[in-house]
């Protein structure tokens, strides 16, 4: 999957689960996903994470919820690219 087509998908799933919703075309990569900007709260960061997981198929470790991945669109898209071109690489070999 192309870096754009993660990006695409991922705002739109972020978008989804912003307080109020939100659209994928207003999502920057230094929105705030948490506290201000979209104000997810800690259920919505939940079902963000297993939105990751279905629709990009990979695994988001526990550890890995944190500031630094998941603090603003940018960091979380680029954590979340990382695990897809992981993942396809470990398909391939």
């Amino acid at each position: 999957m192309s870096p754009p087509d993660v990006r695409s998908r991922l705002a739109a799933l972020v978008a989804s689960q912003a307080h109020p919703p939100s659209t994928a075309d207003t999502i920057t990569d230094d929105t705030a996903l948490l506290g201000g900007g979209l104000d997810l709260d800690s259920l919505s960061l939940l079902d963000l994470v297993v939105s990751i997981e279905e629709q990009f198929d990979v695994k988001v470790a526990a550890a890995d919820v944190t500031p630094e991945h998941f603090g603003t669109f940018g960091a979380l898209a680029a954590y979340v690219g990382a695990r897809v071109e992981s993942t396809e690489e470990q398909r391939r070999d």
